[in-house]
């Protein structure tokens, strides 16, 4: 009986069932994962900046193109840059917004792909850039729902620090207030 090590019925499922060969190795568990991590994102670089490049190059070409229109006479090559020249136009406020837009747009689709494309090298599967911006696109009504909560909470928190800032006048206060609130939505904070 001291010989042996006694497992609950509720993980004998777990403890009969073989790991896979990645978990199961010396270097997971002497180094864990944030160190594997960084080392196969070291060393598929490329391959994880992919999706970038598919989504994010042609949106940046498409509104190079568009400021080009929209700038008219408003723009010129000075000593060998890009200068606007006078005031503004309603049209180039607009096309500036626009691409900004779009590339936050393209951001949202782009960085849950590359974290499939990590998540399956930490999990020795090979996941295609194309496979990943497509899973990511399927689920992009709940990714925007998501978008939206957490811009809510941030602009709650944003808030109730201006509100301490207002009411009080002091910074420290407001920048305290901003911290605990931050610690509190943090997941680790919060319990397991």
């Amino acid at each position: 009986m001291h010989g042996k090590r006694q497992v609950s019925p509720l993980a004998a499922p777990l403890a009969t069932r073989a790991l896979p060969a990645t978990a199961s190795s010396a270097g997971l568990r002497t180094h864990g994962v944030l160190v594997r991590g960084y080392r196969d994102a070291g060393r598929h670089v490329v391959r994880l900046a992919l999706p970038g490049m598919l989504v994010l190059v042609p949106l940046a070409a498409l509104s190079l193109l568009a400021l080009t229109v929209a700038t008219h006479d408003s723009a010129a090559l000075v000593n060998g840059g890009f200068q606007l020249i006078g005031t503004s136009d309603a049209a180039l406020v607009i096309w500036t917004l626009v691409p900004a837009a779009v590339a936050v747009a393209g951001e949202i689709v782009v960085f849950p792909a590359t974290v499939i494309i990590a998540r399956g090298h930490l999990v020795d599967r090979h996941v295609p850039p194309v496979e990943a911006l497509r899973a990511t696109a399927r689920r992009l009504p709940a990714l925007l729902v998501l978008l939206l909560a957490g811009a809510l909470a941030f602009a709650a928190a944003v808030a109730a620090g201006f509100g301490v800032l207002v009411a009080t006048g002091r910074q420290w206060a407001a920048t305290a207030v901003l911290g605990v609130i931050a610690f509190a939505r943090c997941p680790a904070a919060t319990g397991p």
